[in-house]
């Protein structure tokens, strides 16, 4: 309201019970037309990646072509629907379980592009690994799938000399650098097997996956 006051409604655009002049401001053509390409994509996004997507980094993941390798040999390595009473993950599809994301997830029937997105934020850029250079970044989220990402940065940091504090940052990534990458490749190799070994002990039932995860380690290991 302007505060100009009327005998009696002269403008159409005026409250018919009000008798000051409302100013009504229309948003212009272009920017609706904006605001509801923006609301139909965000849509298409959700429908895609799950109600809890940051579109932003959605967009990132899409463009980025060195997730895109290292997702694809991951998902061989992973496979479809699982249920092995041995697995403590519980049921698992795409490597994504129960035990992890069960109270948000329905696992039996996750999309894969919603797997995708889940690795995207929780396993590839959530710990810093899309920051870790070529021969070692496929490698160490691949074994972050299986492993869980705490206990593989830790392996990283030791076998690169790093500070141990289970989190990515500029001196782990200044020391990786300064080495040999298909020598770190390889000293990662022998630490995750000697992991897996540590896992066996403490639980016997898993001898099973000795053969799978040391085939799946040799698979991502430079120059095996």
């Amino acid at each position: 309201m302007d505060g100009t006051i009327y005998e009696k409604p002269v403008d159409p655009k005026m409250h018919p019970n009000c008798r000051c002049k409302l100013e009504i401001k229309e948003i212009p053509f272009e920017e609706k037309n904006k605001q509801i390409n923006l609301k139909f994509e965000y849509q298409l996004y959700q429908d895609k990646y799950g109600k809890d997507v940051d579109i932003n980094l959605a967009k990132q993941m899409e463009q980025d072509s060195d997730f895109e390798k290292a997702m694809k040999k991951s998902f061989e390595n992973e496979g479809g629907y699982v249920d092995d009473p041995d697995d403590n993950g519980g049921e698992t599809k795409y490597g994504i379980s129960d035990a992890q994301y069960g109270d948000k997830e329905d696992i039996k029937n996750i999309e894969k592009d919603r797997a995708k997105y889940i690795y995207y934020r929780d396993y590839y850029t959530g710990p810093g690994y899309d920051d870790l250079p070529d021969g070692v970044r496929e490698q160490v989220f691949d074994a972050g799938i299986y492993k869980g990402p705490p206990t593989v940065t830790r392996i990283l940091q030791k076998e690169s000399g790093a500070k141990v504090d289970g989190h990515i940052g500029p001196e782990t990534i200044s020391k990786i650098e300064e080495m040999n990458i298909p020598e770190l490749s390889k000293r990662l190799f022998y630490a995750f097997n000697e992991d897996n070994e540590s896992v066996i002990k403490r639980y016997p039932a898993k001898s099973k996956y000795r053969k799978g995860w040391h085939n799946r380690n040799k698979r991502m290991t430079v120059e095996h």
